[in-house]
């Protein structure tokens, strides 16, 4: 029975794509061929919680929006990792990072996955899965894990054949860092924004340094953890070129939403559940701005409902369910006064580089203090609003954005392809053990050219 719960998740997933989430109008995906396994075992009675997350994150990939995620929310389940990464060259697949009990070491060149060479499986397996097919973009983790075994090149001539194990996955802290590198060149790290207090604290500390470096490096390259604008502020002084107000920075943009009937009711039922929950904690003045929001929410639905009566021909190309919007970031009264050093300010960025850090390359790239050196990043800020499905009966939970924004709805967004670097470094073997990006940005000069 349980098995049939799982297919019948996975779905409502591929309707809620489909019909509810802002990416399915750009690209619903490929649901048969991803879904084909779970659907086989869910009839064989075979269907557990590790086919549903791979056959759900592998049609994920095909949709191609990160923001989508599904998540395993039953705590006799524990989410696992092969222990290392790779990236692919050309014909060439690289392992970058590794674990030292994954029996991988970076550089080893994986040439074959379980008996097929990585040529034929480039050409017989749809590559949708790897979320983007490109060079130096593709998630190759969940593709290696239908295979057991994986034939390597370590580089010295000889070739050996590696069992891929299942290891516990690690949590390990987002590091926000700062050093010199010598006396005129800094380098700050930021893995995460999701604390404002922490950045805050940290740019504190080395305020000093941080001024006084004639060249500062912005490394944002595993910055993955979502966050909100107000945690770059303390950055941004060292990032502008002139002082200026916040929501200059970060100005309000335009967005289309989805108000069908399931994002309507999904968005009251999550609000109201906010009531429940904090109505003796709340002040009267939240719980009435959060009642408003309920109301205006269901304004919008009652609007869309009107729209589909009125103008069939919309429903029928399922434009009649978004509302134009303003997200506004809430900074108009905020001042950022210029530091004057450093002089050049380099950000480093690859696909890696998700969420809050690719905020804030996106709002001060435009600098002329600052220049970018890397890769195009993950390409995640066309989509906002995160609405949450709980599938109780399986244990799992579904997040996907119901909002996009006008450059996304004229296919101008960043989606599919990131915010390209200014300096590109493109990848190669020699990576998996040189920092050839940092490298690259060391050897800038304060007055580069964009």
């Amino acid at each position: 029975m349980k098995g049939f719960l799982y297919w019948s998740a996975y779905n409502n997933i591929v309707q809620t794509i489909r019909m509810d989430a802002a990416a399915g109008y750009l690209k619903p995906g490929d649901s048969n061929s991803c879904g084909y396994s779970l659907a086989k075992a869910s009839r064989d009675a075979k269907a557990d919680m590790e086919e549903f997350l791979i056959s759900t994150r592998q049609y994920l990939a095909t949709v191609g929006d990160k923001n989508c995620r599904i998540l395993p929310m039953d705590p006799s389940y524990h989410e696992w990792t092969l222990g290392f990464r790779a990236r692919r060259s050309g014909d060439h697949l690289y392992v970058v990072s590794a674990r030292p009990e994954s029996g991988l070491v970076p550089g080893d060149e994986i040439v074959a996955l379980g008996n097929e060479m990585l040529s034929q499986i480039r050409k017989n397996y749809p590559m949708s899965i790897l979320w983007e097919h490109q060079d130096e973009r593709e998630d190759w983790d969940l593709f290696l894990r239908m295979f057991q075994t994986v034939e390597v090149f370590p580089g010295d001539g000889t070739a050996h054949r590696v069992e891929l194990k299942k290891l516990p996955v690690t949590a390990e802290e987002p590091a926000n860092t700062f050093r010199m590198l010598n006396e005129e060149t800094g380098l700050l790290t930021i893995e995460s924004f999701a604390d404002a207090d922490a950045i805050q604290a940290l740019v504190q500390e080395n305020e000093k340094a941080l001024a006084g470096c004639r060249k500062l490096i912005l490394d944002l390259r595993n910055c993955e953890a979502e966050g909100e604008a107000e945690s770059f502020l303390p950055l941004l002084p060292y990032l502008v070129d002139r002082s200026l107000m916040a929501n200059e920075v970060f100005p309000d943009r335009t967005i289309w939403t989805s108000y069908s009937k399931e994002n309507t009711s999904r968005q009251i039922a999550e609000m109201e559940e906010w009531l429940k929950e904090n109505r003796e904690a709340a002040s009267e003045e939240e719980l009435s701005w959060m009642q408003q929001e309920i109301e205006t929410v269901r304004e919008k639905g009652d609007r869309v409902k009107e729209l589909r009566r009125t103008e069939p021909e919309l429903y029928k190309r399922r434009r009649f369910n978004e509302i134009e919007e303003t997200e506004s970031f809430d900074l108009e009264e905020i001042r950022i006064e210029k530091v004057e050093g450093p002089e050049k300010v380099v950000i480093l960025t690859d696909v890696t580089t998700c969420y809050a850090g690719e905020w804030l390359v996106s709002a001060v790239r435009g600098f002329d203090r600052v220049v970018t050196v890397g890769r195009a990043t993950a390409g995640m800020i066309d989509y906002t609003n995160l609405v949450v499905i709980d599938y109780e009966d399986i244990c799992a939970r579904f997040v996907y954005p119901i909002s996009r924004t006008a450059e996304a709805k004229e296919g101008k967004g960043v989606a599919f392809k990131g915010i390209p670097a200014d300096v590109y470094i493109p990848f190669t073997r020699e990576e998996c053990t040189r920092d050839r990006i940092l490298e690259k940005a060391l050897e800038i000069k304060k007055n580069a050219a964009r």
